[in-house]
């Protein structure tokens, strides 16, 4: 389970069953929860990347 300081008690989670398949990971995004992974200049980043963690409600745009 993930959390930010800035956004909901948790942003992600993994299911009970999935835990040993990707070790390191934080899992997939709770309901309504959209998550992007961007460099420092908000460009989204492919997998495996290392970048900053965005992410909004799905009912709201991408105004970040």
């Amino acid at each position: 389970m993930y959390g930010q300081t800035e956004a909901t008690a948790r942003i992600s989670y993994v299911p009970p069953d999935r835990l040993g398949e990707k070790l390191g990971s934080v899992g997939l995004p709770m309901d309504n929860l959209m998550i992007r992974i961007v460099d420092d200049e908000g460009r989204e980043l492919p997998a495996g990347q290392t970048g900053e963690i965005r992410c909004a409600v799905r009912r709201l745009l991408w105004i970040l």
